[in-house]
């Protein structure tokens, strides 16, 4: 096999450590890769800066390993054609950097379970692209990123489990966030009341097809009325997501936080679709 045509490496799911003699083997330089992908692994270290390089690279899946450091500023700005960035499950620290360009291509953004601080760069609004972004199980500290609702494709917002706080403010207009279906907030320190103009405009969750069991009127094809995901045929589905249902209304001492989940299930095999839209 030429390593010069080399185009998707998945080596997930293993018990890997790194690589011996790596860069010697492989001529990053001159390598068009399209997808790399080592979740599930025992990667350590921070993530090599070569992968600033790889032009042609559309899916970078490095999540569940035990890599630690700061996130690199190349991976949103214009240059990258990188559609899919999972990079949760780790012990990356930090801010996120504000260096998200015009022209940005990521479509679905993974930061979850890690050890990231400060505050949502505002230079993701420049992803327009963006449909999923999950920050979840982080050390956050900001306010509700309002700011989000510009993105014309943004289905689904996980933000539980970080240091948000204040008051979530009315919506400035009827139009922010025009096609989320998940949004969650739980376990922040949110306080006041939730402005209730977001559940009017939030019209893209009255889509519920596929979904059963309550309190849909559908009963599942089991006949029963728990509340599995529903399974939809690959070539299908919308977008890379499975659905449940699921509302989730908790009052905390810190005050009140919401979160409205249509249970998401994250598979990173049906990213494949972003890359051939």
């Amino acid at each position: 096999m030429s390593t010069m045509t080399l185009e998707f490496l998945s080596l997930a799911g293993n018990f890997l450590t790194g690589f011996e003699q790596f860069f010697d083997i492989l001529p990053w330089n001159k390598l068009s890769i399209f997808e790399y992908k080592v979740s599930n692994n025992k990667f350590t270290g921070e993530i090599p800066k070569v992968f600033c390089s790889l032009a042609s690279l559309s899916v970078l899946e490095l999540s569940n390993n035990n890599l630690s450091g700061k996130l690199p500023p190349c991976l949103g700005n214009k240059r990258s054609a990188i559609s899919v960035l999972n990079l949760g499950d780790n012990s990356f620290s930090g801010d996120i950097p504000e260096t998200f360009t015009s022209g940005c291509s990521l479509r679905v953004v993974d930061f979850s379970k890690n050890k990231l601080e400060g505050k949502i760069p505002r230079s993701l609004a420049n992803c327009t692209k963006l449909e999923i972004l999950n920050l979840e199980k982080n050390k956050i500290n900001d306010v509700f990123p309002s700011w989000l609702g510009i993105l014309p494709d943004l289905r689904v917002l996980i933000l539980r489990s970080n240091r948000l706080h204040r008051v979530i403010g009315k919506p400035r207009n009827n139009v922010e966030f025009p096609r989320v279906q998940i949004v969650d907030l739980s376990n922040n320190s949110f306080k006041g009341n939730l402005p209730l103009e977001y559940f009017r405009n939030w019209t893209a969750m009255k889509n519920v097809h596929g979904l059963c069991g309550k309190p849909l009127s559908r009963k599942c094809g089991n006949g029963e009325d728990s509340l599995p995901a529903a399974k939809r045929d690959e070539g299908s589905a919308p977008y890379p997501l499975e659905f449940g249902w699921k509302v989730v209304v908790t009052g905390y001492a810190s005050g009140l936080v919401i979160g409205v989940i249509l249970g998401c299930v994250m598979d990173t095999r049906k990213y494949e679709w972003l890359v051939n839209l």
